[in-house]
């Protein structure tokens, strides 16, 4: 079931990291599909985290997030499971307006740039710490290649948007 855990997880930002690459690059819907998918996934890996490895029992998902975090941080904090819920919130109030500039015929309103800008800080931050501050061996590589390609799809739309000199 481990085996199982951690294909959820790393397919699910995978899949993520390349709906961000086209999310503003092209008109159809295929990225917000791939992200709804993604998302699926993430919503899966946190079911079964919660079945097989706590036994449904919250309290002790937030006992062995602190117990994590001690680890790592040396501060016993379990609220990080709450910061994994609002990802997954964000993530999932981000795929119907999948565009920044809203989508046409859907009734999306644009998202003003301040609110992306503040997701993605939020993206950022928790896919790093989850894919390679808490990661280990090869799965810190994988970590590091997905934190890599969301840098390099919202940076480069920052620069195709500036005026040309």
């Amino acid at each position: 079931m481990d085996a199982l855990l951690y294909l959820t997880v790393w397919v699910s930002l995978s899949l993520f990291a390349l709906a961000e690459i086209a999310r503003d690059r092209t008109v159809e819907s295929w990225p917000r599909a791939v992200s709804a998918a993604g998302l699926a996934l993430m919503i899966v890996h946190i079911l079964i985290a919660m079945g097989v490895r706590h036994g449904w029992q919250h309290a002790a998902a937030v006992a062995a997030t602190a117990q994590q975090t001690n680890q790592v941080y040396g501060v016993e904090w379990g609220w990080g499971i709450y910061v994994n819920y609002l990802f997954v919130v964000t993530w999932g109030m981000a795929v119907p307006g999948f565009r920044g500039s809203g989508v046409p015929g859907f009734g999306v309103p644009e998202v003003p740039r301040f609110w992306v800008r503040t997701a993605r800080v939020f993206f950022l931050v928790v896919i790093a710490n989850a894919t390679i501050v808490f990661a280990v061996g090869w799965r810190r590589v994988l970590g590091v290649a997905i934190v890599g390609v969301l840098l390099y799809a919202w940076r480069a739309r920052t620069v195709a948007r500036r005026p040309a000199l």
